[in-house]
């Protein structure tokens, strides 16, 4: 995964440009400052980014390596209430959009389980991300909830407990309760 400080970047960035973000039709927004050097560059702007980054901050917070986002998590609820409607509608966009591609993902992998079960690890950010913004969804949305517990269906049935998969210094942040997926994998033949 990345670091406090690439987080906090891409938090910041994010902050700059959300605004604006949320008025815009795009689902997916370009973050446009450079990562810091060795990092991934940074995602496209989206709720559910936004979201995950903001859990690894905290979860490593709480570990004791800083408060420094406190700031931006103020600023971030501030623009959250003040552009409520738009917020509700992009993270429920959001939410559709990486319930396809999860579906799809798993799809693959049910057609060929040796070509897609070592992808599990980065794939699995999407099931993560649909569980950070489902707060966040429109209320009539009821069938967002039934897909997603179908989904989870089929990936219980392939699934392989174990590990955490993850950086181990945001585990805490992501307990086995709530984010089962995140200790294990995939069988490599389905």
């Amino acid at each position: 995964m990345v670091s406090q400080q690439y987080d906090l970047g891409y938090l910041k960035a994010g902050l700059s440009q959300l605004e604006d973000y949320l008025l815009a039709n795009q689902l997916y927004w370009a973050t446009g400052p450079s990562h810091p050097p060795g990092e991934p560059i940074y995602p496209q702007l989206t709720i559910g980014t936004l979201l995950l980054a903001i859990k690894r901050i905290q979860t490593r917070a709480d570990e004791g390596s800083g408060t420094e986002y406190f700031d931006e998590l103020s600023e971030l609820n501030k623009i959250e209430r003040q552009w409520k409607s738009a917020w509700i509608q992009k993270a429920t966009r959001e939410f559709h959009a990486r319930m396809n591609l999860w579906r799809n993902y798993l799809d693959d992998y049910r057609k060929s389980p040796a070509d897609n079960y070592d992808r599990y690890a980065f794939e699995v950010s999407r099931r993560v991300v649909l569980e950070l913004l489902q707060p966040y969804i429109d209320e009539s949305s009821n069938k967002n909830s039934q897909l997603l517990t179908d989904l989870d269906a089929v990936l219980r049935i392939n699934f392989v407990p174990g590990n955490f998969i993850w950086e181990e210094d945001i585990k805490q942040g992501f307990p086995r309760n709530n984010y089962w997926y995140l200790y294990g994998s995939l069988r490599e033949n389905g």
